[in-house]
């Protein structure tokens, strides 16, 4: 019956605590031939500083560092193979190989958890900025954001092929960018507060600005009410006006009518309405004589 192994599933790192492996001895002489001991030496402590940078890498970005994990593989398959050989240059040559792949773990750890600082720091200036005054609130934001852009700039600036001198400046930078985001973050809270007042406020703001807008409208289409029955009362007192100097000249200015005033018209009107009586006279016939 195969013997249940109970450390596989090591989710906080407390069955393999580091610590311990700074502790241990040396292997006995007779695993490694006496003149790569040193090597061997070097081997192993290479591992416990990728493993710190690792542990250190998941605990700030709460990811699994994969390219790390299987530099880490090959380190074992390295350190297998030098153990397993009695020749003294093959065993140097693969211990040689495990420290390499130790100290790319240990470089892809650290950049990980550089950029993944500079990421939760931008991200944190887009949540607030041009929204807020983030200096109101956190007095020197304005120097730590200088010291995360001279960090960038000097990384940038830093050629990839030589990895040693790459890694080496992120990881004398890792901790200052770390401790930066770690101080601005305490004040997330804070800042989040004051947002959210500053648009309640503009919120406000805008409700009263409309409210504004629509008591203008309001007056203005008064006002247009009132210049229009303004305009029809003036025309109406205007016709009110010449209605009434009209009848008073008529009344009082214009001449009465006289019989020679009486056009001709007129007369041939009044005689059809009242013909002049028939003489008598013409009444007899021929006979009567």
């Amino acid at each position: 019956m195969t013997e249940k192994v109970t450390c596989t599933s090591d989710a906080d790192g407390s069955l393999h605590p580091v610590t311990e492996l700074s502790q241990l001895s040396l292997p006995p002489q007779n695993l490694v031939n006496q003149v790569n001991l040193e090597l061997l030496e070097q081997a192993l402590e290479s591992f416990v500083d990728a493993e710190e940078h690792i542990k250190h890498a998941e605990l700030n970005t709460s990811e699994v560092v994969i390219p790390s994990i299987n530099e880490l593989r090959y380190f074992g398959y390295h350190i297998t193979k030098a153990l397993k050989t009695n020749d003294e240059a093959t065993q140097a040559e693969e211990l040689k190989k495990a420290i390499k792949h130790c100290k790319r773990a240990s470089y892809d750890a650290v950049e990980l958890g550089i950029i993944s600082a500079l990421e939760n720091i931008q991200s944190f200036q887009e949540s607030f900025r041009g929204k807020i005054s983030i200096s109101s609130t956190i007095s020197d934001y304005a120097g730590k954001m200088q010291q995360v852009e001279d960090v960038k700039k000097a990384i940038s600036s830093t050629p990839k092929d030589d990895r040693d001198d790459y890694y080496k400046y992120c990881q004398e930078n890792l901790k200052e960018i770390q401790d930066i985001y770690n101080y601005i973050s305490q004040y997330e809270d804070d800042l989040t507060l004051a947002l959210e007042e500053s648009l309640t406020n503009k919120d406000r703001l805008n409700k009263a600005e409309e409210r504004a807008e629509k008591a203008e409208e309001r007056a203005e289409k008064s006002e247009q009410r009132l210049n229009r029955n303004f305009k029809i009362s003036l025309f109406g007192a205007f016709v009110s006006v010449i209605s009434v100097t009209l009848l008073a000249y008529k009344l009082f200015i214009a001449p009465p009518q006289t019989k020679s005033s009486v056009s001709k018209e007129d007369l041939q009107v009044s005689q059809l309405k009242h013909p002049p009586p028939t003489s008598n006279l013409n009444t007899h016939t021929p006979e009567n004589k």
